[in-house]
């Protein structure tokens, strides 16, 4: 007759970490981190609180899901999304949507000094509110401001 060997069923102390890191680089959700690592979503900010280890995950982490979230967002305004035709409730076709939005989002993000919204606006309790629009010159503004010999 085999012998039975009794595993250990004690849990790690942190083996919910690894889980719940995985799932914030592919979401950059807590909440759904939390679940999916089996915790409640205070226990992972706590640990992000008082362990300077597990913070620095956190961090990378969510760099990494953003990248997903940024290519995503390239794919759909470079190669766009099928989206189908329907007439008399049939499909008869498909076309491409590409997303013009998400275009000018990254080129904020890639080229700000260009591509920014320029306004800054700036205030707190001790300063009044102050709006700067700062005027945005064009290639053709900069042409037009040359001397003509």
């Amino acid at each position: 007759m085999a012998t039975r060997v009794k595993k250990n069923l004690t849990p790690k102390k942190n083996c919910w970490h690894d889980l719940f890191f995985e799932k914030l680089a592919a979401t950059c959700n807590v909440f759904a981190s939390s679940k999916h690592a089996g915790i409640e979503r205070q226990t992972a900010y706590d640990a992000r609180k008082s362990d300077k280890e597990f913070a620095r995950r956190w961090e990378i982490a969510i760099d990494e899901g953003v990248d997903v979230l940024e290519e995503e967002a390239r794919r759909r305004a470079l190669e766009g999304t099928r989206e189908p035709i329907y007439q008399g409730g049939f499909l008869v076709g498909h076309k491409q949507r590409y997303s013009d939005t998400l275009t000018i989002f990254l080129l904020k993000a890639h080229r700000p000094e260009k591509f920014r919204d320029n306004v800054h606006v700036t205030g707190d309790e001790q300063n009044p509110l102050t709006i700067e629009i700062r005027e945005v010159k064009t290639r053709a503004d900069i042409k037009r401001e040359k001397p003509i010999e």
